[in-house]
């Protein structure tokens, strides 16, 4: 029986900025013999054997040929293990294969194991995962590993929804002697701005194994194991990272962004290349991301309601007169939906008593928030032509992108989004009956409409809405 076990390791230096490595090694049930006093662990796949699994077995590449004798994949790495004064416990997949007494005392020990460094980590491991289901039946995901195939799941909806933003990263260094200017080093990078994020790295933490918290590129005696939290948002910092330092550009968009922040950050290898001085990326340009930074994060994150659209149907009178109404949800409750349309025509008093709901500063931070909506959307510019703004008139070709296209960004965005029953899954399913039934019904549908699709916009105007629920 082989466990195959892996976890992130950050790499040890004094460099600012640490980057590190995803490392897999395989415990077996075969205890090898070893020297006395060794601190290799002696249940584990060695040097050529975990390179050939790996390769053969497994179907990773290595990308080093045999005659380099391995000294760049098999990586040898240092573990602490529960362990007895002999040896360390099998992990809880492999100890049911042991007929043995529960040991009288348990200690963390370092123990040396041959490991194999993999790039790639979201499609290896997912690959790994599948194997292992499916396919191998002599092999098992230990519990770290396991857990690192659910986060980077997660993690993948991340990269997908492009929640995240250019960042830079300001440090003072010591002045030199008779110097009082003080030195400063600017680090460009990439910040998650997710609150979908944050919620979820909460669970994660309480769910991750302590065995994700034992490797080390170095030990020493003051060593300890990983705080979960911070393994887990180094990990993602570094997974961002390698996941936009790997996406390949147009060069039309490569020429749009140079001499730019986005620029900076895309290309430059910050765990590699010298860090950038202050005069290459100003402390004027640091300030001024700053200021867009706490715009984006700060003030949407200390707010006490969350700007929301609700998109109207239009009526069988008038099918181009849809609308999309601006509102603004309580955080702390949900159900509580105020529309911008009734808040502006309020008496001062009835005002007062909101802004102690949603915040002092309610007018100011409704309408910097449809500022950065429109961004998004750029229609809600139409509904800021005026100083009370409420919405905005859509027309059914507009209703219906915005149905496909926008509506989930700006979810994904943090805002809230109300639309038609019918467009929700469940409303989209019992539809489908409905159609289907119509057109046993009706001989004279063509085949063309068919193949438009359930919610083509020619289906829309077809039926009238008589899907709405």
């Amino acid at each position: 029986m082989k466990v195959l076990h892996g976890t992130w390791i950050p790499e040890h230096g004094d460099d600012f900025i640490q980057s590190g490595g995803f490392y897999l090694w395989v415990e077996t049930s075969e205890v090898k013999k070893r020297r006395k006093k060794s601190d290799r662990h002696p249940r584990h796949l060695e040097d050529e054997q975990l390179h050939d699994f790996i390769r053969n077995d497994l179907g990773i590449s290595t990308g080093i040929s045999r005659g380099d004798r391995y000294a760049h994949q098999v990586i040898e790495r240092n573990f602490l293990l529960p362990s007895t004064e002999e040896s360390p416990l099998p992990s809880l997949e492999l100890v049911r294969y042991f007929e043995t007494d529960e040991p009288d005392s348990i200690q963390l020990q370092s123990w040396k194991i041959d490991c194999v460094a993999i790039e790639k980590i979201i499609k290896v491991v997912s690959d790994l995962h599948f194997l292992a289901f499916y396919n191998i039946q002599d092999i098992q995901f230990g519990s770290d590993l396991l857990f690192w195939y659910h986060y980077v799941q997660f993690f993948r909806e991340i990269l997908l929804k492009d929640q995240y933003i250019p960042a830079l990263t300001y440090r003072e260094l010591k002045p030199k002697k008779r110097s009082k200017k003080i030195p400063s080093e600017i680090y460009p990078g990439w910040e998650i701005v997710s609150s979908q994020y944050e919620s979820r790295l909460k669970q994660f933490v309480e769910w991750m194994p302590i065995a994700c918290t034992t490797g080390f590129e170095k030990l020493d005696r003051s060593s300890q194991l990983w705080n979960k939290e911070t393994l887990l948002r180094h990990f993602s910092e570094c997974l961002l990272h390698d996941a936009l330092m790997q996406t390949a550009l147009p060069a039309v968009f490569t020429r749009k962004i140079e001499n730019s922040l986005i620029a900076d950050c895309l290309y430059l290898n910050t765990t590699k290349l010298p860090p950038f001085q202050s005069r290459s990326i100003s402390l004027e340009t640091y300030q001024q991301w700053q200021g867009w930074q706490h715009q984006v994060v700060g003030d949407r994150a200390n707010s006490n309601f969350d700007l929301g659209f609700k998109l109207i149907e239009a009526s069988n009178l008038d099918l181009e007169a849809w609308k999309l109404e601006f509102l603004a949800v309580a955080k702390d409750d949900p159900s509580l939906k105020l529309s911008l349309d009734d808040y502006w025509y309020l008496e001062t008093k009835n005002k007062t008593q909101i802004r102690k709901q949603f915040g002092k500063e309610f007018e100011k931070s409704i309408l910097l928030e449809l500022g950065y909506a429109a961004r998004m959307y750029p229609k809600i510019w139409s509904g800021l032509e005026t100083d009370k703004p409420i919405g905005l008139q859509l027309t059914l070709s507009e209703a219906f992108e915005f149905l496909k296209e926008s509506a989930w960004v700006l979810e994904d965005s943090g805002y809230k989004v109300i639309i038609p029953a019918w467009w929700t899954p469940e409303g989209r399913r019992r539809a489908k009956i409905r159609l289907k039934a119509s057109e046993k019904n009706s001989p004279s549908t063509s085949t063309s409409s068919q193949s438009k699709g359930y919610f083509s916009l020619d289906r829309i105007v077809q039926y009238e809405y008589e899907l709405s629920l």
